[in-house]
């Protein structure tokens, strides 16, 4: 039940990352939640949240980085 309510929650990162952050391609996503499905069934599960916290940070700052750069133009 554990492993079932991981996966849902990586599906559910996944999309979340294909709508809000458009400018990752849906291919490296997808990829990014293959990786982490794997990682969370292999039992490295410590690993897996500080891998989405950076993946979120580094999303952030690339959004951050384009908002500004539209906003200058």
């Amino acid at each position: 039940m554990l492993y079932f309510l991981a996966t849902l929650g990586v599906i559910f990162l996944v999309i979340l990352g294909i709508l809000f952050f458009p400018f990752l391609s849906p291919i490296l996503s997808i990829f990014l939640g293959i990786l982490l499905i794997v990682l969370i069934f292999v039992g490295l599960v410590t690993i897996v949240f500080p891998i989405v916290i950076i993946l979120l940070i580094i999303s952030l700052i690339a959004k951050a980085v384009e908002y500004f750069k539209n906003k200058k133009a």
